[in-house]
């Protein structure tokens, strides 16, 4: 199936392409990502995911790398929007919807969604003209699954942690 792309009233866009349907609100996050067959929604209500944040990084000791725990208390959504939500490419093979938003006085974010043919995924370009010291950004995609482990992505490889916090030990895996 072709991908479709529908920009509503209140600024946000339905995508959808017969496998997998996303509604991505007048800001860019997720608000919603369900496969079709079987009727399964991944975001959890009330939640967004694509829902950029941006976080100080003052570390205590080294400026590279050297990740305090206490950041997760400085976390500021970025809600300024810059460039609303607008179809790039309306269908055929690929379609897309693009936006910027507004992440400092100097720094600015440009993303487009694209949705293709046939694909069971969503794929993010990302483009960030970043002029900050001390602070970070981070793209947060709460999912509906249950699981006492995850498995995240490294630059040479992969590990894998708890999703939970039960000792000291997850405590100190908290990047």
């Amino acid at each position: 199936n072709l991908p479709l792309f529908l920009l509503q009233a209140d600024g946000s866009v339905m995508l959808a392409n017969g496998i997998i349907q996303a509604c991505l609100d007048p800001l860019g996050r997720m608000v919603s990502l369900s496969l079709l067959r079987p009727k399964r929604e991944a975001v959890p209500e009330g939640c967004q995911a694509n829902q950029f944040v941006i976080f100080d990084d003052v570390p205590l000791y080294w400026d590279a790398w050297d990740v305090m725990d206490y950041h997760l208390e400085t976390r500021k959504p970025i809600t300024h929007l810059l460039k609303p939500l607008e179809i790039s490419t309306p269908g055929g093979l690929r379609g897309s919807v693009s936006f910027s938003l507004q992440l400092s006085k100097s720094s600015i974010l440009t993303q487009e969604v694209i949705l293709d043919a046939g694909s069971p995924y969503i794929s993010f370009q990302t483009q960030v003209d970043w002029n900050e010291a001390h602070k970070f950004l981070k793209v947060e995609f709460p999912a509906k699954v249950r699981s006492p482990n995850a498995t995240y992505e490294i630059q040479f490889g992969h590990l894998q942690r708890p999703t939970h916090w039960n000792t000291s030990w997850d405590w100190a895996r908290f990047e």
